[in-house]
């Protein structure tokens, strides 16, 4: 059953035409319509009762028609609606989101992630000093240079002269871009290749010894050193 029904001000013109007694039963008649749709008139009443009961039905088709609407809506996911309000209008939520303010934060989340990125990229175009890598690069440098000498036939005790030298080098000449890149140059340069006494002669192998064995050796001595070099450090 309606809660309310609407009455045209202009509709009501006829009543200046009417006896109060006439516009007594009109209005009995588009109440009890309205409540039960039965209608009560009859002869002229009827035909002036006539507009306002089309009135009344127009109203309730557009009634109908958006609470199957609301209906339709809510069986995809839409607010359920209750018994006494079909049609889901006059209701907010407690807390209603704002979905500018979510767009913002997700603006801001995009923001502060391009700024970590080029912190990053900063740090990575200004190089750092030797020293300063972070432990998991040093230890993937240390593995390079160990492999690149033994690659190469070149002393492993290299390495601990380019990280001396290196880290003893102050100001913007000790940073670095590419470790790896600077190792191999320094392996290649004039410094290393004069030291020919500290390079594997291939000619004077043992019999029976091959070169891989030799740099397989050499690796070992050099890890035998390094840690005999922690084990004093930690005293």
């Amino acid at each position: 059953m309606k809660k309310s029904f609407k009455l045209f001000i202009d509709s009501l013109d006829v009543l200046d035409d009417l006896s109060d007694e006439q516009a007594g039963q009109l209005f009995k008649a588009i109440r009890k319509y309205e409540a039960n749709g039965e209608e009560v008139l009859s002869g002229l009443m009827k035909a002036i009762f006539t507009p306002f009961k089309n009135n009344s039905d127009r109203a309730t088709l557009a009634y109908n028609a958006i609470c199957e609407a609301n209906k339709a809506n809510g069986l995809k996911g839409g607010r359920p609606k209750r018994e006494d309000n079909p049609i889901g209008l006059n209701e907010t939520e407690q807390k209603p989101k704002n979905p500018d303010k979510d767009k913002d934060k997700d603006k801001d989340k995009d923001k502060d992630k391009d700024k970590d990125k080029d912190k990053d990229k900063d740090k990575r175009s200004k190089g750092c000093r030797l020293e300063n890598l972070p432990i998991e690069q040093k230890n993937e440098l240390y593995t390079f240079m160990k492999n690149h000498c033994l690659e190469a036939g070149v002393s492993l005790i290299e390495i601990d002269k380019f990280s001396d030298y290196w880290k003893a080098l102050a100001g913007a000449k000790g940073i670095k871009l590419d470790w790896e890149a600077t190792f191999r140059n320094w392996c290649r340069s004039n410094f290393v290749t004069k030291q020919s006494e500290q390079r594997m002669d291939i000619s004077k192998l043992p019999e029976g010894v091959s070169l891989q064995d030799m740099l397989n050796e050499a690796g070992e001595q050099w890890e035998r050193e390094q840690e005999q070099k922690q084990i004093g450090g930690g005293r």
